[in-house]
Formats: structure tokens, sequence, C-alpha cells
């Protein structure tokens, strides 16, 4: 991974923008949010080697989340999501 960013973090409200920068394109890379005890609540197929996922404010709830980079089950990067309403 060249690049992974998620901004604004901390979110008061509004969309999070995820942007990415994958050194490869391949099959079976997507985005994957959880939430703090591990349980996969969201999941973004991704189809190129660079781009931008947004996710918008109904997404997800206020908390702490993690969104992985992930390719064929294995963690890429992650980064942590702080989301105060």
């Amino acid at each position: 991974v060249r690049s992974f960013s998620a901004y604004p973090n901390p979110s008061t409200g509004g969309d999070i923008t995820v942007d990415y920068d994958l050194a490869t394109a391949g099959a079976g890379s997507r985005l994957t949010i959880y939430n703090m005890l591990g349980e996969r609540k969201l999941v973004r197929s991704i189809g190129a080697a660079q781009g931008r996922v947004v996710l918008h404010e109904g997404d997800l709830a206020s908390g702490v989340w993690f969104a992985v980079l992930e390719r064929n089950g294995h963690a890429l990067a992650t980064k942590r999501l702080v989301i105060a309403r």
C-alpha cells in the first residue's frame, strides 16, 4: 500500500472519504469496516489500484471504527475512524 487516508477524521457529521493507492490492482481487493468488537459492518469492493470510497453519513453510527484494506482475506493496511455526532 502506497497510501491510505480517511478524512475528515474525526468526523462530526457528513460523509467520510477514504483514499487509497495500492501498488497493484488485484482481484479480491476490498475496503472493510469493522467495529470495536471486530464485527464486519460494511464491505466495499475495490477494482482499481487507486481510488476513493465515500462512506455516507448514515452508513456508520457514532463510535470508533476500523477501515481495513484487504486482499483475498489478508489485511494490507488499517486506519482508525472516529465518528462523533
